[in-house]
């Protein structure tokens, strides 16, 4: 769930969760630990590296811990619920007592509420992040998360830039790989797949494109090219029509997009579904400019265009633009030959982006962490809970 600072009910509930985690703390004083140690993962939403952990956890580990997944959101809570998902809602006492007796919290994107949580209890905190970024960031980006115990990142590259740029204690941060791209290294598609669920045919070719996400509500989302962002992505439509293709426009969770739907775009955001591993294992090609969905891509080995465009981060870049592996197109002229020639011609993208894509995903994932990770990091997370 994205705050709306203009929204008085996601006040309302940010008052809620606060209120109920203080009471949490004071109860952790009196109450007793249960038998099996419970883990609470809290986010935005139900997906990538939280998602597949808890299903590692589902399949393999219910006997060793008792796992929930805590949201701010009450409409995600019912839809999980609906689901089977043990979820619990930030403005229920009965479902927050669970924070009483919690022994280790996970986190993708922040705490919201209850930020004080890390200084003032003894719960173990883990960040487990969300992209491997090209954005620049510095350390007072990460003031809360330098309050918890452990950072896991996806391998020995990144842990050196949370060590060296973000100011993170080098041995707290700890190289265990991304859950969420277990799937991806396995080319494992889920059922019923975003294929399915969207009525895409199989033989249909997918180009996807992901940009960058505006940075501050009063400033303009990066434009390709010089063109507006719905004159872009209806001219990259018509495009990928024409050859047989089908566009996604796959917009962040932070981006609000006004559009028309037509027959030559499927708008697919984030805030209604979910599940980016699912989207790019069915996609054959991803277009975007500085965003960090390129290395989740890179990992399947299929071709991806970046698009020629100023980054628009505060800080510069984490990742310099030589992490840039594939084709980086000047203008819409070159966009429209680069999609023709991986549409038509794949193996041409492979001859010569392949290598360097492949150094890419060697040095930004784990060896020993790739297609295991939501393994090794349940396990991580018994060992700590002992």
């Amino acid at each position: 769930m994205k705050i709306d600072t203009r929204n008085v009910n996601h006040w309302w509930l940010l008052l809620q969760q606060a209120t109920l985690a203080a009471l949490a703390t004071v109860f952790r004083l009196v109450v007793r630990k249960p038998k099996k140690p419970i883990v609470i993962f809290y986010g935005h939403q139900f997906a990538g590296n939280l998602k597949a952990l808890y299903i590692e956890w589902q399949r393999h580990q219910q006997d060793n811990l008792e796992l929930y997944f805590l949201t701010l959101d009450p409409e995600l809570f019912e839809s999980l619920k609906a689901e089977g998902i043990q979820a619990l809602p930030c403005n229920r006492w009965h479902a927050m007592s669970a924070l009483a007796r919690t022994s280790i919290i996970v986190s993708d994107h922040g705490l919201h509420a209850m930020s004080l949580l890390p200084r003032v209890t003894d719960i173990t905190f883990i960040d487990v992040w969300h992209s491997i970024p090209f954005k620049g960031f510095v350390p007072e980006d990460f003031r809360l998360l330098h309050s918890y115990d452990e950072i896991w990142v996806s391998s020995e590259r990144v842990k050196k830039l949370y060590s060296t740029r973000f100011g993170f204690d080098h041995s707290r941060v700890h190289s265990l790989g991304y859950a969420r791209t277990d799937k991806l290294f396995h080319n494992e598609v889920s059922e019923p797949g975003f294929r399915k669920q969207f009525g895409i045919s199989p033989e249909q070719k997918i180009v996807v494109y992901a940009p960058t996400w505006q940075q501050k509500p009063n400033e303009p989302p990066p434009t390709p090219f010089g063109l507006d962002a719905r004159d872009f992505i209806n001219r990259l439509g018509k495009l990928c029509t024409a050859h047989g293709a089908l566009l996604v426009n796959r917009c962040h969770l932070n981006t609000r997009i006004e559009h028309e739907e037509n027959g030559d775009v499927l708008y697919v955001p984030q805030k209604t579904y979910a599940d980016t591993e699912e989207i790019l294992l069915a996609t054959d090609i991803l277009v975007c400019d500085w965003s960090s969905i390129a290395f989740d891509f890179a990992t399947l080995n299929r071709p991806t265009i970046f698009l020629d465009v100023p980054p628009p981060f505060h800080n510069g870049l984490s990742l310099g633009k030589e992490y840039r592996f594939g084709m980086v197109i000047e203008n819409m002229d070159a966009l429209a030959a680069a999609i023709v020639s991986c549409l038509t011609d794949p193996g041409t993208y492979q001859r010569d982006y392949a290598d360097r894509q492949n150094e890419i995903v060697s040095e930004l994932y784990a060896r020993e962490s790739i297609g295991r990770a939501a393994k090794l990091q349940v396990e991580r997370l018994i060992e700590i809970a002992q």
